[in-house]
């Protein structure tokens, strides 16, 4: 039997708290601090956000440096942050996934925070003036531009190359929203030689050959895996970000794993946990890994969106964490699970600590 995956997800978020602005030494304290407590409970790999906008947390030649290092993008860092974090992670036999934003360059919220882009962001650098995508204040590199696309595939053949990460994840940032017009111009290049694709249709190939892109560079390059984390209610995948999930599971050559974000109570009553799990269950037919992912960051709030029994289980359930693991573990592909997110699992707000607390112990005595 193959070891149940237990990891746990490290936000962009988190690296404005122990990184931005601080000395190695003290990255390397906080960071390692962290990597000792997920070790001694038992997590086994670990999910680092690397490139969230366009950039990265290491010397790169082909993204600009993160402004969550310096607090500006594009200033060069003093020293290697991902060096760092591949050290504790690897010293401690955990293995450490380079989590990656393929498309985002920027997303409202960061733009307000001051965090501009840099005079060498490859973004503003295009050919292609359709190679990006600028809508309602976000940047999204356009999955239909080739030139677009081969900036994000050197960038992945610079990582794999570079350092030895154990695998590539992505999340669930492909195409920004539903709306027809902001890649109208694309589109139409696409149709005027005679396309036949609806524009659903072409937005979903573009992400799948994009995929399947990254696959074969990836395990080219020596890499042991790729695998993404789609949204856990189906429609916003295929209807909104353009991932045709059913495709990529269904024949190889797409991901070796996938992590459905299960953010839903069990008894959520529009889409339940066990439901989730289910349906991505049913739809691998290739040689594909699932894993839970599990929403730690809910415990203690009330989600008005999973109705009255579901809103509950989060304020007050028992062993809600536990059992949808139990529940996972019914999966014929099932591999394993990942927390949502490090900090609330591990270092918990003061008013929610008791109960994340409970929810934690009860998963962690399944585990033994």
């Amino acid at each position: 039997m193959k070891t149940e995956v237990r990891a746990v997800w490290i936000p962009f978020m988190d690296f404005r708290e122990i990184l931005t602005g601080k000395s190695k030494s003290e990255f390397e304290k906080a960071f390692c601090g962290r990597m000792d407590t997920a070790a001694e409970w038992g997590i086994n790999r670990v999910f680092v956000h690397l490139r969230p906008f366009g950039d990265a947390l290491y010397p790169s030649a082909v993204f600009p440096a993160s402004h969550l290092i310096s607090g500006e993008e594009g200033v060069k860092p003093a020293f290697d942050p991902l060096d760092v974090m591949l050290r504790a992670v690897h010293e401690r036999g955990m293995e450490f996934d380079a989590w990656i934003n393929p498309f985002r360059v920027r997303a409202p919220g960061v733009a307000k925070a001051g965090a501009g882009l840099c005079p060498d962001n490859p973004a503003l650098r295009m050919r292609d003036p359709l190679g990006i995508i600028e809508y309602k204040n976000s940047i999204t590199y356009n999955p239909a531009s080739e030139e677009a696309c081969s900036l994000i595939l050197s960038g992945l053949r610079e990582l794999v190359g570079a350092y030895p990460v154990d695998g590539i994840h992505f999340d669930d940032y492909f195409y920004p929203f539903s709306d027809p017009f902001f890649d109208m111009d694309s589109y139409c290049a696409y149709k005027l030689p005679g396309g036949g694709l609806s524009q659903a249709a072409w937005r979903k190939q573009n992400v799948s050959l994009f995929l399947r892109e990254c696959h074969e560079t990836i395990h080219g390059s020596g890499c042991g895996r790729f695998g993404i984390s789609p949204k856990g209610y189906m429609p916003c995948n295929t209807d909104e970000e353009f991932l045709d999930v059913p495709r990529i599971l269904s024949e190889p050559g797409y991901v070796d794993y996938v992590c459905p974000q299960a953010y839903f109570a069990l008894n959520d009553e529009i889409c339940p946990f066990s439901s989730v799990m289910e349906q991505y269950d049913t739809l691998i037919a290739a040689d594909i890994q699932l894993l839970a992912g599990l929403a730690v960051y809910k415990l203690g709030f009330d989600d008005r969106w999973a109705g009255e029994a579901g809103r509950r289980e989060w304020l007050e359930g028992v062993r809600l964490l536990a059992d949808m693991v139990t529940v996972s573990r019914g999966c014929k592909s099932y591999g394993g699970f990942s927390l949502y997110n490090f900090q609330t699992a591990f270092l918990p707000q003061a008013a929610f600590k008791a109960r994340v607390d409970e929810e934690m112990s009860a998963l962690r005595r399944i585990l033994s």
